[in-house]
């Protein structure tokens, strides 16, 4: 039964349910004998659906290295290890160290990897700074040695202060001038000196010595200055000492004991001088010893070093122990 004061619609629990369902946003459900059409609906959203989420992205796996970068790596590795091994040769090294970098780099750009590739970027790039250090050492000690060689004086091609001696090199190679002068001119010392190498020559041969003692070791010094030139390649000053460098062109001894040594041979084959005589056999010694001696004109150049030394008046010589060891050098056989 209905209380006083109240219809049946307002005791019409549904209608509790459809106002919540109203505040809800939930459709709601039509009173008892209201029409379905005229049930109070829910407001629709006309708002534009959201745009489905893009997909998340991921960086692209990483490849294993191909054929050719393996090939590009070893080929990296080898130029870097090359430009380690020569980094003496600068100039060779740094571009082989450069090659390997650049190859390493090129292929990085490709998206090409490999440990060889890796090795052969820090192989190139250790060789090319060792051969750009060993490039600067030797720059360096050009520049040392250009100006030590400075201080010791330019050599000249040619005698004289206007050909770049200054006045001591001048001086000094007067000193070497006079003495090879000498030599030329046959004076007694020197050729005593280079007729007693022909006689140590002569006695190294016990069993020919004796047969040997008619040859005139006076001649062989004579000869050995025929012809004789010489020129001035360098003096080198440093205080009171210095040496120096003279082109020598003198008669070549070798070619003399060759001739020497042929003509003996021929005699030596010679059936009519089987049963020669010790005295006959020294005869022969001594005219194909002249002999030699006058068919024998051929020369030979060389360079010879000179201790140079200033007395304490100034004035410059050649050392004694020096210039005995150049006429050794120019005339022993």
């Amino acid at each position: 039964m209905n209380q006083p004061g109240k219809t049946s619609a307002d005791s019409n629990p549904w209608n509790t349910v459809g106002s919540v369902s109203a505040k809800s946003g939930l459709p709601a459900k039509a009173s008892d004998g209201a029409p379905a059409d005229l049930a109070p609906q829910a407001p629709v959203s006309t708002a534009p659906a959201p745009a489905p989420a893009a997909p998340q992205a991921f960086p692209p796996a990483p490849q294993l290295p191909g054929p050719a970068a393996k090939s590009t790596g070893v080929l990296a590795l080898i130029l870097g290890i090359a430009s380690i091994l020569l980094c003496f040769l600068p100039i060779i090294s740094t571009i082989m160290g450069i090659a390997a970098i650049a190859l390493a780099i090129r292929s990085a750009r490709r998206a090409e990897y490999s440990g060889a590739l890796t090795a052969g970027k820090v192989t190139g790039i250790i060789g090319t700074v060792l051969s750009l250090l060993v490039l600067i050492l030797i720059i360096l000690s050009i520049t040392v040695a250009s100006r030590m060689y400075g201080s010791f004086g330019s050599p000249a091609s040619n005698i004289g202060v206007d050909q770049g001696h200054t006045a001591d090199q001048q001086r000094a190679w007067t000193a070497v001038e006079d003495k090879m002068d000498a030599l030329a001119s046959q004076n007694e010392q020197d050729a005593a000196a280079i007729a007693d190498l022909f006689t140590r020559y002569v006695n190294d041969d016990a069993e020919l010595a004796p047969y040997m003692q008619g040859c005139d070791p006076a001649l062989y010094a004579t000869w050995s200055v025929l012809g004789l030139e010489f020129e001035d390649d360098g003096v080198f000053i440093a205080g009171r000492e210095g040496y120096a460098y003279v082109n020598v062109t003198a008669r070549d001894g070798s070619e003399l004991v060759d001739l020497w040594s042929n003509l003996l041979d021929q005699a030596a084959a010679d059936p009519g001088l089987a049963n020669t005589t010790d005295e006959e056999f020294a005869q022969i010694f001594t005219d194909t010893y002249l002999q030699a001696l006058a068919a024998s004109n051929e020369m030979y150049e060389t360079t010879i070093v000179l201790d140079l030394q200033q007395d304490g008046d100034g004035t410059w010589s050649v050392a004694e122990e020096s210039w005995d060891e150049a006429i050794a050098y120019l005339f022993g056989l």
